[in-house]
């Protein structure tokens, strides 16, 4: 079993190679990309950045999370989806 600390890693990870993460039945973590952009006024220059915004309405399962643990911590779906489960009744 991974602890809750390694759920929120784990997301973390997910949000670099993906645009959205759902956690099922709390919301989703949507990912948005900004191009690096020059401020001419301040002299600025703003590097590449990335975003993330939390969408409550994002509440099915897309697969992802639950696959991305079964495969991180070597468990069945059931397990993986016992302890998403329990991750979002803990970051409730």
């Amino acid at each position: 079993m991974l602890h809750y600390n390694q759920i929120t890693d784990l997301i973390a990870e997910l949000l670099f190679k993906h645009d959205c993460v759902i956690v099922p039945n709390f919301g989703g973590f949507v990912a948005r990309n900004y191009n690096s952009n020059f401020s001419k006024g301040s002299n600025l220059l703003y590097p590449p950045s990335k975003h993330i915004l939390f969408n409550k309405n994002l509440i099915h399962n897309d697969g992802l999370l639950i696959s991305a643990l079964m495969q991180k911590a070597n468990i069945s779906i059931d397990d993986s989806t016992k302890q998403i489960g329990d991750y979002k009744d803990y970051i409730q």
